[in-house]
């Protein structure tokens, strides 16, 4: 497995590459204050393309791992059921926009929030339909799919700045390129998975209770990564909301290891629970992998941090100084986010997804309590220390919700040995052999 996590692992890296050099190509076209607007402007999709997915992608790796249903009849579902939602929630968003779109983003265009909204659709199809072939475990063409977005939206971006920097051409090209990428995903999905019409009633109403306790929490989740952006929006300027989106995204990308651990556990543990696997070996496993996935975070975090004056000022320019302290800050929750995230996957496998909601929803509370406290005070860094704090307390809370469950000593399990400093060594060593 250490292998196959390697591999997700490059995949990862490339993926992240393309974001930040597509991120850097965009902030230093736009500037700090057209960043920001392009940034308020995209948060709509965004965050509507995760939230009316209703769990989709978290029923297809339990239903399928547990072989309750087979990928054919789930893909037929999930066509159904995300073209309806996309079209209706597009349209409400619209009308949204008409009436409220000058009150919660005064100092962007309205014509921009038309156009962003554009890519609801595309994004939507995109956040659930490669969860089918990560269930069926085919990593292959898993990876050739997360890669192909991002380097299409890198190339269009690439060409549009070229041809006009200005923040509608921009989010032109980020429209355009969320539909090629969707086009290029129907075409592959298409033809690793037949589609197989099945009873969309007896779908929903044998999967929809998993699914929106998983998909209540990873809204939570979703919002306590983005609550920030969206009060800064409020209470500062877009400037603001530039600088901080460009820490933002360059500390988020510390979560590629536990990204790639996750894509991989996750639907091995719904095998193995499914198959009847022994509990406290699965949970053991898991442990394992979430304190082997903190260390190497960590080392790579130090080595971050240490470089991100000079990263920020050679990629950005001096304008985005600040972003600097965005990271620094944020760098303690997004490191306790790591080993939480793989520990929320096993609550998920073993069909617990109510304990991570409930742990979302605390999480949720105290970061929106102290941005709220924080953000009129302090801007930015308020809004990195609130978001720290929250991710940090993430991790406490749902050690004690798996230890309750498993009853494995996880407090005590979570802490690094000087044994598994040798295992870090031979996934160093599989990065360097992955394919």
């Amino acid at each position: 497995m250490v292998r196959l996590i390697s591999t997700v692992f490059v995949r990862q890296i490339l993926v992240g590459i393309l974001q930040v050099i597509t991120l850097i190509v965009i902030a230093r076209g736009l500037g700090t204050g057209q960043m920001g607007q392009y940034t308020l402007a995209i948060l709509l999709p965004t965050l509507f393309s995760q939230i009316i997915t209703f769990g989709l992608q978290s029923i297809n790796i339990y239903a399928i791992g547990r072989k309750m249903i087979n990928e054919n009849q789930a893909l037929y579902a999930n066509l159904i059921f995300l073209s309806g939602l996309s079209v209706l929630t597009s349209l409400i968003l619209g009308v949204v926009v008409y009436y409220f779109g000058q009150y919660f983003f005064n100092e962007v265009p309205v014509n921009l929030l038309y156009l962003a909204l554009a890519s609801l659709l595309p994004q939507t199809f995109f956040t659930v339909l490669p969860s089918l072939i990560q269930a069926v475990q085919n990593f292959k063409w898993f990876n050739i799919v997360c890669v192909a977005q991002p380097l299409v939206i890198f190339v269009v971006s690439m060409v549009a700045i070229l041809l006009s920097d200005n923040v509608s051409s921009i989010l032109t090209a980020y429209v355009l390129s969320h539909w090629i990428s969707f086009f290029i995903l129907l075409g592959i999905i298409l033809k690793l998975i037949k589609v197989e019409t099945c009873s969309l009633k007896r779908f929903f109403s044998d999967f929809i209770g998993y699914g929106l306790k998983s998909h209540l929490s990873n809204i939570i989740t979703l919002l306590n990564y983005r609550s920030s952006l969206l009060i800064l929006g409020y209470f500062t300027t877009p400037v603001i909301v530039g600088i901080y989106s460009v820490g933002m995204q360059l500390a988020e990308k510390l979560w590629l290891p536990s990204q790639a651990v996750s894509t991989v556990l996750l639907p091995r543990l719904s095998n193995k629970l499914g198959e009847g696997g022994d509990e406290k070996e699965v949970a053991k496993l898991t442990l394992d992998s979430a304190r082997l996935t903190f260390i190497v975070t960590l080392i790579i975090g130090i080595a971050f941090a240490c470089l991100s004056s000079i990263v920020v000022r050679i990629l950005f320019g001096v304008e985005y100084d600040k972003a600097v302290y965005v990271i620094l800050l944020l760098l303690p929750g997004i490191l306790a986010w790591t080993p939480s995230r793989i520990l929320a996957n096993d609550l998920a496998a073993r069909g617990f997804a109510e304990l991570n909601l409930k742990n979302s929803y605390w999480v949720f509370g105290i970061n929106t309590a102290l941005s709220l406290c924080l953000v009129p005070l302090w801007g930015l860094i308020g809004a990195s220390v609130a978001t720290s704090i929250a991710y940090s307390m993430d991790l406490v809370l749902r050690l004690i919700a798996f230890n309750q469950v498993t009853q494995s000593r996880a407090f005590l399990h979570i802490i690094p040995r000087i044994s598994d400093f040798g295992t870090v060594i031979n996934f160093i060593k599989g990065l360097r052999n992955a394919r």
